[in-house]
Order: structure tokens, then C-alpha cells, then sequence
């Protein structure tokens, strides 16, 4: 009989930790939970039905090493990947006599390591949980071609599609049914009073930034807005990726630019692209998507877009940022004119709000780093001349401790309608589905922000830690950090009869209940008495769609094939 293996979150049993997997207790069904209600006088017990809980999985295992060192270390690895994982999400599970089936668990327990033989190998049993009690198989895709079209799912139980409408039109609703069930969008409009929909809420840009083209580039003399506690760095400059904007290169490496103050003095720098709209907006609605990738504890950067007004002054700012040597982010959406008492506000701020706080604590000890340099002065004690080259180490500080927005990639909203502002921040998982949201308001009652928009600008900035001030400087990777998308809307009126516009994506996500514009959440238009469906495996089901699949409308429809 072949050998059985397994995956746990991309790392193999056999080759990544030498684990022999020697038997796996695998239920048959989900836990089964009955509910009964106990009524006193009367025969029985009162069913009530039976619910199906998580599935788990007993996996017992043999380490086999050589010796006590790799033992001890392999253990350690082990332990690493089980901790990190037990962070509130689900991993995949694959076992190698069922390769196509995903088992998406958790790690529940790992039992005293027992040895064999009085040999450095052990035997020892890892406990994990399905919460859903299903496993996932490759993701069907079917491309919709008219109005209503019959599938049969794969999988031998329950699985709920996920339909995707691609628009090049107007669109005052949309609808998707399965026979009984139906999910639809807005509210349509008076045919009687007016020859076409209105857009309340039109979209005035929609920039995926994949080029600099509409971004100018910023020198000292057309600088007009304040930057937080930072000065512009013109010998560095952006760059595009087909899918975003990122700090530029010189010499294969990112380049921030020469500080302007200084190798080492306090201040953040780096280079700032503008683009300005084609109108100033009374009430609008900003969108970005950002990518803050947080690559080595002690880098501080920070990546910022500016709201101007058409003279080019500030009037808002959002904001990601790490300023400490650690792996957290702060989030920061405000409205004002500087980052000074009494002329801004933030909206929201992560910090005080509740989402900075620690989720994983340090557990790193400072770090000492070698470097060489050349002597400034003779030594005769030493045997060392001016000019010589020589060793030096310097130790630091340094923290792997991470909150809510460790490697932040997600929408950051920023809306006025008339004094009331709203910030809301979407953290997208790798699905790209929303995994997080948090949201807050603020009336401005006496107007004192009451402020166009015109205008956007990007900063991306790094803040000088020790390493940049040796010399020579000693090389780190600092964070990725990339603009991935901005939308502008210009907000004519509390209610908007178009849900679509050219160029929308519509996700009507019946595996997770939710409704999406562009990737983001989208239930304002969602009718009352709209239910999200199932399919049922094995099968015949029927989906019909409108607006009706054509050259300007295209529907996909996908699933995954589940298994008990």
C-alpha cells in the first residue's frame, strides 16, 4: 500500500519535516448535534431537529530524525507553522489518497511527543477541525450565454454558485433566480416621468493604476499641500505595474530619494505624484485600495493619499502606516488641513478605535548587526590606520508583533454627504472577499470642513532607522507598498437609480450572502424579500439572469464542488 502523506498549509508532511504519517481518524460525518426539548408531563422528548457541527481530523504521526539537535529543531519549525495558524482562519488540509478534496481546518491540539525505541524519533497525534465540516474540490466555472441555463453541480452535496456580471451599460437592476429564490438589485424608476434612469452617484474617476500617465510628478515649486511630518524627495519617483503603483527603483532596489534633512534625522520622505478631476465635487466618496506588505520588522514606512481642493490644498488624507520597529500598521481617514490640534479630524483611526491593539506578541530579541566601514583615525592599540577597512556591529531593537492590519491589502472609504463623514475600512482576504470591516462617522456641525474635492496625491515615504545612517548603510528590504486602485464618486442625492454603470463588475456572492461592486461590499440596492440559493450536487438546477447575457452584458456563474 502506497505511503500516505499530507499538506498542511502548503507545507508537506514527508519532505518539509520528514513526518510518517502512520493513521487518521477520519469521521464519516460532520458531528451530528440534536436539538430536543425536554416538557415536563409529557412521553418523550420533543425533536426539534438535528443540526450537522464541524469535522475533525486525528492525524498520528511519527518524526523520524537522525539525531536530538534535529529533533528539537524540526519540532520547533512545527510548532511555528501550528501557532500561526491558529490565528481565527482556516488553512487547507490536502491528504494524498484524496488530492483533489481541500479540507479547510484549524489546529486544535498536538498530543505530549512520546519517543520510540528510546530512539530521538517520536510518535505524537495533531488534532485539527473543520468548521464547515466539507471539503472543497477545483472551482467549476460556467460562462452563461442566455437568459436561463441548467447546470447539474459536481460534489455529492450542497454547494451555493457565485455569479459575476461584467457591464458596459447603465443598468437600473439586475437579477439573478434559481426558480423560488431570487437576489435583486435597485429600485427602478418612474417611466412615466422620466426617459431614462438617473445616476445619483456618478463615477467622475476610475484609475486601476496600471500606469503614471494621469499622475504628475511633484517638485518643491508645485508642491501646495502640507505632508504630515514629511518632506518631498524629488530625486526619487513612482513606478507602474500592470496592476498598481509602487515606490521606483534605483539599481534593482526601491529608492525613497536622499533625505532632505538629513541621513537620519526625523522626518519622513519620499516622492509625490498628483492627479486632479475633471469637476470639484460638494459631496463625494473616495475609494483606494491599498497593499502595505510589512517585510522587516525595524522598516518604517508609510503610504498616503492626499484630498485636495482645486487650488491643490489638503483637505483630507488616508493613510497606512508603520512607524514602529514591529510588523503592526496603523490606519488613519481624516478630513482637514494639517496634522495639527484643531485642524483636522480623524475619522477614523485605528489606534483609537480599537484595531491596533496587539494580536500576535514579540518574541524576538534585538538584533546585532555586523558591517564593515573605513576608520576615520588611526588606532595605534588597535594596529588600525586611517582609511583601513575594518568590522563594526551595532545592536538594535526589533519586534515581530503584528495587529489587525499586518500586511494590510483592502478598500479605504472616505465619504462626505453634506456634514456627515463616514470612513470605513475593508480588509480583503486571499480570495479577495472582505474578511474585515470596520466603519465609523462624524457630523461636522459647524461646517468647519466643509470642503470641495478636486483633487488626489500620493506619497509613498520611508523614515530613517540605524541601519540607514552607517556607514557604509547597511541593506534591509523596507515595505512593499503599492496603490492598487482609486474610484471618485460625485454624490448628487441620497438615492441612486442606476446600480451599474460601464465598466462594473457585479458579484452576487451566494456563498457568503453578500453582494459586490468592484470588490466592495454593495447591499444598498439590494431588494427586500432577495434570498441567497443553494444548488444542489448530482442534481439538475436552474439559474436565470438579467439583464439578459449579450455584448455589453456578461454573466459567469462559478461553484465549488463540496464533499462530506
Amino acid at each position: 500500500m502506497a505511503e500516505i502523506t499530507f499538506n498542511y498549509c502548503g507545507f508537506d508532511s514527508k519532505t518539509d519535516f520528514g513526518i510518517v504519517l502512520n493513521d487518521i481518524n477520519r469521521p464519516i460525518t460532520a458531528e451530528f448535534k440534536e436539538q430536543v426539548t425536554e416538557i415536563p408531563g409529557m412521553l418523550g422528548d420533543l425533536y426539534e431537529g438535528t443540526s450537522l457541527g464541524g469535522k475533525k481530523f486525528e492525524l498520528e504521526v511519527s518524526l523520524l530524525t537522525e539525531n536530538e539537535s534535529d529533533r528539537v529543531y524540526t519540532l520547533r519549525e512545527l510548532a511555528n507553522v501550528l501557532t500561526q495558524t491558529a490565528d481565527g482562519d482556516e488553512y487547507p488540509l490536502i491528504f494524498s489518497d484524496e488530492p483533489d478534496v481541500t479540507w479547510w481546518v484549524h489546529p486544535t491540539s498536538t498530543s505530549m511527543p512520546e519517543r520510540l525505541n528510546r530512539s530521538s524519533a517520536v510518535s505524537f497525534t495533531m488534532s485539527f477541525s473543520c468548521a464547515e465540516g466539507v471539503g472543497y474540490q477545483t472551482k467549476e466555472e460556467i460562462q452563461l450565454t442566455k437568459e436561463t441555463t441548467t447546470y447539474t453541480p459536481k460534489g455529492n452535496t450542497t454547494t451555493r454558485p457565485v455569479l459575476t456580471l461584467t457591464t458596459d451599460s447603465n443598468l437600473s437592476k439586475i437579477g439573478v433566480a434559481n426558480g423560488d429564490e431570487y437576489v435583486y438589485l435597485g429600485a427602478g424608476f418612474d417611466a412615466e416621468n422620466q426617459d431614462a434612469p438617473i445616476n445619483l452617484k456618478p463615477r467622475i474617476l476610475n484609475d486601476p493604476c496600471n500606469t503614471l500617465a494621469p499622475w504628475t510628478k511633484i517638485s518643491t515649486p508645485t508642491l501646495t499641500f502640507n505632508i504630515e511630518n514629511g518632506k518631498l524627495a524629488t530625486d526619487a519617483d513612482m513606478a507602474s505595474t500592470p496592476s498598481a503603483i509602487k515606490i521606483g527603483d534605483k539599481s534593482g532596489k526601491p529608492f525613497f530619494g536622499t533625505n532632505p534633512s538629513g541621513a537620519g534625522k526625523g522626518a519622513w520622505y519620499g516622492p509625490v505624484r498628483q492627479q486632479m478631476l475633471s469637476k470639484e465635487c460638494n459631496d463625494w466618496q473616495v475609494t483606494a485600495r491599498f497593499n502595505m506588505e510589512n517585510k522587516t520588522p525595524r522598516a518604517k514606512n508609510k503610504m498616503e493619499l492626499y484630498l485636495l481642493d482645486k487650488q491643490g490644498m489638503r483637505i483630507g488624507k488616508i493613510m497606512v502606516k508603520d512607524s514602529d520597529y514591529s510588523l503592526e500598521n496603523t490606519i488613519d481617514l481624516q478630513i482637514g488641513y494639517a496634522s495639527e490640534s484643531g485642524r483636522f479630524k480623524a475619522v477614523y483611526n485605528s489606534d483609537r478605535d480599537g484595531q491596533g491593539k496587539v494580536t500576535s506578541k514579540n518574541n524576538l530579541k534585538p538584533k546585532k548587526i555586523s558591517f564593515k566601514t573605513i576608520a576615520k583615525v588611526t588606532d595605534k592599540k588597535k594596529k588600525i590606520k586611517k582609511g583601513d577597512v575594518i568590522s563594526k556591529a551595532m545592536t538594535v531593537e526589533q519586534s515581530n508583533s503584528k495587529n489587525v492590519f499586518t500586511d494590510f491589502y483592502g478598500n479605504l472609504i472616505l465619504k462626505k454627504e453634506g456634514n456627515k463623514y463616514t470612513a470605513t475600512v475593508e480588509k480583503l482576504d486571499s480570495k479577495g472577499l472582505v474578511s474585515k470591516k470596520y466603519s465609523k462617522t462624524f457630523t461636522d456641525s459647524t461646517n468647519k470642513f466643509n470642503n470641495k474635492l478636486a483633487g488626489t496625491a500620493l506619497f509613498l515615504a520611508k523614515w530613517d532607522i540605524k541601519e540607514d545612517t552607517s556607514n557604509p548603510v547597511v541593506v534591509y528590504t523596507p515595505n512593499y507598498m503599492s496603490l492598487c486602485d482609486v474610484k471618485v464618486y460625485d454624490i448628487l442625492g441620497k438615492e441612486n437609480q442606476i446600480v451599474a454603470q460601464p465598466g462594473d463588475e457585479i458579484i452576487i456572492d451566494c456563498e457568503n450572502n453578500v453582494v459586490y461592486r468592484n470588490g466592495i461590499r454593495y447591499l444598498e440596492n439590494v431588494a427586500i424579500g432577495s434570498q441567497f440559493f443553494s444548488a444542489e450536487a448530482k442534481q439538475e438546477n436552474v439559474v436565470t439572469v438579467y439583464p439578459t447575457p449579450d455584448a455589453k452584458n456578461k454573466w459567469e456563474l462559478h461553484y465549488v464542488p463540496r464533499i462530506n
